[in-house]
């Protein structure tokens, strides 16, 4: 869960629920940890290999969209995947959001 799920209601907060009880967190986290295992045995390869290209221990949507397709994932849904995993809409997410 997000770290502003604590005390304070927060818009991340509130759409990270959101998500989660509608079911499309869990399925887009399932989806992609399946991908990323089959394509590089793990989240950890997938994101030192493929996605954050800065070092900056944050992908942002074109890391991700760039890194999904280039281990052959469809870049129309690579973009749909993102937005669901970007919880609080920041435009990044971490290891930690894809390798839970």
């Amino acid at each position: 869960s997000p770290k502003s799920c604590g005390k304070q209601k927060s818009t991340a907060c509130s759409l990270f629920i959101e998500r989660r009880a509608s079911g499309y967190l869990d399925a887009a986290m399932k989806e992609l940890k399946q991908f990323l295992e089959q394509q590089e045995g793990s989240s950890l390869t997938a994101w030192v290999r493929h996605f954050d290209k800065n070092n900056d221990n944050a992908i942002s949507s074109l890391e991700f969209i760039d890194g999904m397709k280039n281990m052959g994932y469809d870049g129309n849904n690579a973009s749909r995947l993102f937005n669901v995993l970007d919880i609080d809409g920041s435009g990044d997410i971490t290891l930690e959001e894809i390798d839970q």
